[in-house]
């Protein structure tokens, strides 16, 4: 089971993207009780709104696991790096928070000439109320 959707050069994107995967999360009937899968998503999008070039895309998959999220940007150039840590930073720790919370990460260069992000997420599956898992 996969989502893909296509992000906007648009600050607004970042919201939407974090309803659409916990949208999709609740149909796969996966728990993400401390919402740990949003704050990530918000991260990546974030990084390829302000660092990547359009067009943007998202990627949501259901693993074994629980899930794998990717967002595709056209920026060959700036490999993802966290930062060191440094207290007076107004910004710039989104990968640390996604090399703190997710079970895995990293990034590859994609065969379109862009990169892509990626972080897992191990999740417990919940039977749906609703009659919509498999």
């Amino acid at each position: 089971m996969e989502l893909h959707t296509v992000l906007r050069d648009d600050p607004a994107e970042v919201g939407r993207a974090r309803r659409l995967v916990a949208s999709r999360l609740d149909n796969w009937g996966l728990k993400d009780s401390d919402a740990v899968t949003s704050l990530l998503v918000s991260e990546l999008v974030t990084n390829a709104l302000l660092h990547g070039h359009p067009p943007l895309e998202m990627i949501a998959r259901d693993i074994l696991t629980g899930i794998r999220v990717e967002v595709h940007d056209c920026n060959p150039e700036g490999a993802p790096h966290k930062r060191e840590d440094g207290t007076a930073m107004q910004s710039g720790r989104g990968l640390q928070l996604v090399d703190h919370l997710a079970t895995r990460w990293g990034w590859a260069e994609s065969a379109l000439g862009g990169k892509y992000v990626w972080f897992e997420v191990d999740l417990v599956w919940q039977p749906s109320t609703n009659g919509s898992n498999y």
